[in-house]
């Protein structure tokens, strides 16, 4: 049986701590309905951009 998230708790992923790197690749995977590898790598590569 699929469970699904309901609006509300969509809103709550959204609501992420963006010095939490973990929280940022979920965000994304939910986002962009991408693998942990995929948003990984760009969490990774936005941060060396930045720094």
């Amino acid at each position: 049986m699929k469970k699904y998230l309901s609006d509300e708790d969509c809103d709550k992923l959204l609501d992420v701590d963006k010095s939490n790197k973990e929280q940022r690749i979920t965000a994304l995977m939910i986002d962009q309905g991408i693998t942990y590898q995929e948003a990984k790598k760009i969490v990774e590569d936005t941060d060396s951009l930045l720094s």
